[in-house]
């Protein structure tokens, strides 16, 4: 029998389907003696199978990533546009 790698639920065998998800599985960080100064974190993914709910609640934290990038994207794109419409003005 299967356990939810994110909350510990048992996943019977009977379930249609156990879905799988890329998950954080461990972290390393390295930090300077004396000063407690982070000099560098890692973190490492893995796929671990999850029941419904965390999977749900997972491809949700995904999507509002991958939304919060796009915004960053279009707001570059702005920017890069309104700065060259601002030499093309002052350019004639």
């Amino acid at each position: 029998m299967a356990y939810c790698y994110r909350c510990g639920r048992k996943i019977h065998p009977y379930e249609k389907r156990q879905p799988r998800r890329k998950v954080p599985t461990s972290e390393w960080v390295r930090r300077g003696y004396g000063k407690g100064r982070v000099y560098s974190k890692q973190t490492h993914y893995g796929m671990r199978i999850v029941c419904a709910q965390c999977a749900w609640r997972i491809d949700m934290e995904n999507k509002g990533v991958s939304l919060i990038e796009d915004a960053k994207f279009a707001f570059a794109l702005i920017v890069l546009f309104v700065l060259l419409a601002y030499v093309a003005w002052f350019a004639n």
